[in-house]
């Protein structure tokens, strides 16, 4: 790939390109100054621009990465044309989102001219807006950004648990005494919720204690101008942002709430961003007196707090996962190679409240295909997996059940109706044959997925069953016509008859040979199915498949089936085929 120099000059070329007038290309000590150093700037070009009725200084740099990475771009001085979105107190003009952005490193050149283009259009979109008496809306997008540049850096951020909604009500921050001065670690509705986010860390919540302090929600469509970087908002401008923002209905719980005032009072405000969601952000009032401050009580000017979101509303879609499905209680069981994975993988998919089910100890020969590893090796591994999950993930729950399915079920230790979703992974088809029966037989049973792993990395299968539907995992074992094979999966994709449990050390240690990625793929697909039918963007009962070479299974003396040589789209077509309909468990009788 071809790299630039400084001596290429290839900024003068842009500036030729695009006409530039009185333009500079900065020597190489103007480069060792801030903040060009902080980006690793070896070539730049600074040139002025109209925008609106200003002139504006511009300068545009490129680093080492250059041309696999945009160009950066600042304005001199940061507020010569006001401020505006998107600049920061450096001047660094934040003009794309470089965040999977594709970008044509045979075409250095355009890459800097549509840099400069689109800096040049977003700044002169934020004059006219302001020009015209507007607030530009990107201001509460980018709240956060600028809310960091005006507090102290002694101020160390706030971890927040609340509930992000419209209501103001009492809260309470949760304070570190450190050398007779306090420093806020958290806020919250409750301790509970604190506990729920520290897990097993939860003794740290004992050396914190609690202080009144009040959740303020903005009202939609509030338009503000950050603070400049450096000097923060005084108490008057405080007061006037709030009254002229707030409801009628939280102004009169502010009133409520704030007749109780002491010598520090500590507010969250929460911004509405016009993009969807809320920036918070923390003021601390100290030496209060004659009242609560947002009410007519003096204080030192309040000072601005940093505020981290740790709340589930925060975290959870950031990965991917559906806040409606947190209270859903779902069943595991089996917690093997594909079970293991799906206990650690239905939390990041926001479901809350896991029961798992597995008798067996973990043992070191499955070190390298479960993903709990070798630091479980001799211990359970549902309590292992329980550990394991909730120190991974806050706001999650992991119940352990050390019993066989059937036995807990006898025990009365679980009971299906007490789950909205179950998910057998126990690898024996006689357990799932008896589950797949006890899901029928329930009233309102509930959506049940079955998933098991063929050998060698052949394939593997997931089975969705609703009752009350046709489609269910016994539909599988139908009569084939064949006597002699017996009761036989009609969605394997191997031929009937054959065994495949290896022995290497004698009985007892009989194993079904396959990959921990032979596993995790199976887990992942199951997983989606199970999503799908409980958003009901899968309606029905099918049975879909993934799979793999054969040449290990061959050559281990095995014959495949003949569904082992339908093509992806053909098994995709027949995902419903396997359905019986007079099946003994959900054929016509029950329909």
């Amino acid at each position: 790939m071809q790299k630039f120099s400084f001596e290429e000059n290839i900024l003068e070329g842009l500036a030729r390109k695009m006409g530039l007038r009185q333009y500079v290309l900065l020597p190489l000590a103007d480069l060792n100054d801030m903040p060009f150093k902080k980006w690793g700037i070896v070539q730049a070009i600074q040139a002025q621009y109209a925008i609106g009725d200003k002139n504006a200084t511009l300068s545009l740099g490129i680093n080492h990465r250059f041309p696999l990475s945009l160009p950066i771009i600042f304005l001199h001085p940061w507020d010569s044309l006001g401020v505006l979105p998107h600049v920061d107190q450096d001047g660094y003009v934040c003009y794309a989102d470089d965040e999977g952005l594709l970008l044509d490193s045979e075409r250095p050149m355009d890459i800097l001219e549509w840099s400069l283009k689109r800096a040049v259009k977003l700044l002169g979109d934020q004059v006219e807006l302001i020009a015209q008496g507007e607030i530009p809306p990107d201001f509460m997008d980018e709240f956060h950004s600028y809310w960091r540049q005006v507090v102290p850096d002694k101020n160390l951020p706030i971890g927040s648990l609340l509930k992000v909604n419209d209501r103001l009500h009492r809260i309470y921050g949760y304070i570190a005494q450190e050398n007779s001065k306090g420093h806020y670690k958290f806020v919250a509705e409750d301790h509970q919720v604190i506990l729920d986010f520290l897990g097993k860390d939860h003794h740290a919540l004992k050396s914190l204690s609690r202080r009144r302090a009040i959740y303020l929600p903005l009202k939609e469509g509030t338009r503000l101008i950050p603070p400049a970087p450096c000097k923060p908002w005084n108490l008057d401008e405080v007061r006037q942002i709030i009254q002229g923002n707030i409801t009628p209905e939280n102004y009169r719980q502010l009133e409520k709430l704030g007749r109780k005032w002491k010598s520090q009072e500590l507010v969250i405000v929460s911004l509405p961003r016009p993009s969807g969601g809320a920036t918070l952000i923390g003021l601390f009032f100290n030496d209060v007196e004659g009242g609560h401050p947002l009410l007519g009580g003096q204080a030192n000017p309040p000072e601005p707090l940093k505020i981290q979101r740790y709340d589930p509303d925060y975290l959870i879609p950031r990965g991917g996962g559906q806040m409606d499905l947190r209270r859903a209680q779902v069943l595991l069981i089996g917690c093997g190679a594909v079970g293991g994975y799906l206990a650690l993988g239905l939390p990041q998919m926001g479901f809350g409240k896991l029961t798992l089910v597995d008798p067996d100890i973990m043992q070191a020969e499955n070190t390298f295909r479960h993903v709990l590893g070798r630091s479980a090796n001799g211990k359970s591994k549902v309590e292992a997996l329980k550990e394991e999950v909730e120190h991974k993930y806050p706001y999650v729950e992991v119940r352990p059940v050390k019993y066989h399915y059937e036995e807990a079920l006898q025990r009365g230790i679980v009971r299906l109706s007490d789950f909205d979703l179950v998910i057998s992974a126990s690898g024996n088809p006689t357990v799932d044959l008896f589950i797949n029966r006890e899901v029928h037989q329930a009233k309102s049973g509930p959506l049940t997925l079955f998933t098991w792993l063929e050998p060698y990395g052949i394939g593997g299968h997931a089975l969705l069953t609703r009752p009350g539907k046709a489609g269910c995992f016994q539909c599988l074992y139908a009569s084939v016509g064949d006597p002699e094979k017996g009761l036989w999966n009609r969605a394997s994709f191997a031929e009937a008859g054959q065994s495949f449990g290896k022995d290497e050390l004698g009985c007892g240690n009989l194993y079904t040979p396959y990959g921990a990625l032979d596993a995790l793929r199976t887990a992942e697909m199951a997983a989606r199915l199970a999503l799908d039918g409980k958003r009901c963007h899968e309606i029905g009962s099918p049975v879909i498949s993934w799979k793999g070479p054969s040449e290990s299974f061959e050559s281990a003396g095995f014959q495949a089936s003949s569904r082992f040589g339908y093509t992806p789209a053909e098994l995709n077509e027949q995902r419903f085929s396997y359905i019986f309909p007079n099946c003994l468990v959900c054929g016509a009788p029950n329909q």
